[in-house]
């Protein structure tokens, strides 16, 4: 596995430079979700502290979050 090269982050701005370039910058956020938010299950130090779902139960929490993209 290669080196990410991160060379560009030593770039010192002046407080104009600076201003522009966070103005003008786009992030690519992307967003997922853990299978822990579909159910829960117990932990080391807990039981379970909700229902166990069925698989279409799960599908119907996914649904809305498919529209989000």
């Amino acid at each position: 596995m290669a080196l990410i090269d991160l060379r560009y982050q030593k770039m010192r701005r002046n407080q104009q430079e600076l201003l522009t370039h966070l103005n003008q910058f786009k992030l690519d956020l992307k967003f997922s979700v853990g299978i822990w938010y579909f159910a829960p299950s117990g932990g080391r130090f807990h039981e379970r502290y909700v229902e166990n779902r069925t698989i279409e139960q799960r599908l119907e929490l996914l649904k809305p979050m498919s529209e989000l993209e």
